[in-house]
């Protein structure tokens, strides 16, 4: 919670960038998709990537927030409001990702209402919306204990909010707030299961195509499961860095447990990859040679490798008991890499045309294998990255999301 000049300045900033989102998707409903560099044979690109890549981290930030609240490890305790509130603003980013993406954004709620049950996608959407719910549920119980402590300290007994959670009696010191945590630790036997079923429906999107091989694989969901919980954790690190310097054991265990789940998300990229090669299908050695020595070389080996993979874990063997500021570059630097293999995974797929000739057969710069981000395409994404760190921003002066004392 925070005094009344910053909760203005933080709300002119956020008013501010709200204005120029409304500008922006009016530009955007507009001008359709023609302001990207998306073609008939790409038809994903720099948008689904940022969306799949904060979904992961909206579903990894929720595991983290569980491992405390639900399973009830004390150490992740500490960092439980922060996880579910990141959680929440990293969902809201995906959201409006994918929402840019959709070629007419007037007509996303048809979607609730015409339901095609043999549709992964369509199971995807119910899902978010649950989720979201759960989210919301657990972030009250969580936080309105300290939000009516601080309206009634400011002599706001008579506030709207204070009446509703109170149900008129004014006495604070007679509500049970231990009845919070158990409806905290029951809605998440539910979120748990939910949260794991939608970042792996998300990577059954992909899976159930059959016309892309290199996607059509039952490891594919369990890769963005553990994509997710390497980013949730990164994350948290990151983050933790920055508003929670004085636990730095906590930071030091989270690291060391995003060592393991980059060593095993590595292991099933490596199993991807042999398969790949030594089933010798062209659609699939021809994506291998795509990453390794072809257009995506670059960030394969500088982003998913270099900063994904290299610099955490020599961060880690090096400066394991170092400062604070090198666990903050290493979760920087795996964060930027997850995000990389997102689109790793997503666009070099989509290059190669399903059926030969297809390309040659149109005479149309519509119909090419060739995809770079464009200039709209970047506007957009750093509009929605700055809109949403404002939020968070906004969120954590307003909300007491760091003022728990409990467990630092």
């Amino acid at each position: 919670m925070t005094t009344k000049p910053i909760y203005y300045f933080w709300s002119f900033i956020l008013a501010i960038f709200t204005l120029l989102g409304f500008l922006l998707l009016y530009f955007r409903t507009t001008q359709g998709l023609l302001v990207t560099n998306l073609n008939n044979i790409t038809g994903w690109g720099l948008w689904v990537s940022f969306y799949v890549f904060f979904i992961g981290l909206s579903v990894g930030s929720y595991l983290i927030f569980s491992l405390g609240y639900v399973l009830e490890i004390e150490k992740y305790k500490s960092v439980g409001r922060l996880a579910l509130y990141s959680s929440l603003i990293s969902l809201i980013t995906g959201f409006m990702f994918i929402f840019i993406d959709i070629g007419h954004m007037g007509r996303f709620w048809t979607v609730f209402l015409n339901r095609n049950k043999t549709s992964v996608l369509s199971w995807e959407l119910q899902l978010y919306v649950v989720y979201l719910i759960v989210i919301f549920m657990q972030l009250w119980f969580l936080l309105r204990k300290d939000i009516i402590s601080h309206l009634i300290k400011g002599n706001r007994s008579d506030n709207l909010l204070v009446r509703l959670v109170l149900n008129n009696k004014y006495d604070f010191s007679g509500v049970n707030w231990d009845l919070d945590l158990q409806k905290i630790k029951r809605i998440g036997y539910v979120g748990i299961p939910l949260a794991i079923a939608v970042h792996g429906g998300t990577g059954a999107i992909f899976a159930v195509l059959k016309a892309r091989s290199f996607w059509n694989t039952g490891l594919f969901p369990v890769v963005f499961l553990v994509s997710a919980l390497v980013s949730g954790f990164a994350l948290q690190i990151f983050l933790s860095s920055l508003l929670k310097k004085k636990n730095i054991d906590l930071i030091r265990s989270l690291y060391k447990v995003l060592m393991i789940l980059i060593v095993f998300d590595l292991l099933l990229f490596i199993s991807q990859f042999i398969v790949s090669i030594y089933s010798e299908l062209p659609a699939q050695t021809s994506i291998i040679k795509i990453l390794t020595t072809g257009a995506f070389s670059n960030l394969f080996w500088l982003g998913q490798i270099g900063a994904g993979i290299l610099v955490p874990v020599i961060i880690f063997i090096f400066q394991n008991n170092g400062r604070l500021l090198f666990y903050t570059i290493g979760s920087l630097s795996s964060l930027i890499g997850v995000f990389i293999t997102r689109m790793n995974l997503i666009i070099p797929q989509l290059t190669i045309p399903v059926l030969a000739g297809l390309v040659e057969a149109y005479e149309s710069n519509r119909v090419t294998t060739m995809y770079k981000p464009s200039s709209a395409e970047w506007l957009f994404s750093i509009a929605i990255l700055l809109f949403s760190v404002i939020l968070f921003i906004y969120g954590l002066h307003l909300l007491p999301i760091t003022a728990d004392k409990r467990y630092e």
